[in-house]
């Protein structure tokens, strides 16, 4: 609730965040045998940890891989063949041979 808001509907009241502890804090007065666990097995969980290994990770590494040397290869297989862009030469054709000259329409 705000400083100035004097009630809220009940719906809203329930949902609205209601004061109170957030952290729980240990106590500044411990013996030294539970202090010098806590200590230890903190030491002992930052010690142990392995490295994590991402297999999604690893996987779509090797998939982009093999993809690229596909691509590699289709494109060597083009290089080979040479294909032509575009129309070509038209010029040695027969039904272009018996067209009208330059501006003038035949039909």
């Amino acid at each position: 609730l705000g400083k100035f808001q004097e009630s809220l509907h009940k719906n809203l009241e329930k949902t609205a965040k209601t004061k109170g502890n957030k952290r729980k804090f240990e106590s500044n007065t411990v013996d030294n045998a539970t202090e010098k666990q806590r200590s230890l097995n903190i030491l002992q969980s930052i010690t142990n940890k392995s490295a994590k290994l991402d297999t999604e990770a690893a996987v779509n590494k090797q998939i982009y891989r093999e993809d690229q040397e596909r691509r590699t290869e289709k494109e060597k297989e083009r290089d080979g063949k040479k294909r032509g862009k575009g129309k070509g030469k038209r010029g040695n054709k027969a039904h272009f041979l018996r067209k009208g000259g330059k501006g003038k329409f035949t039909g």
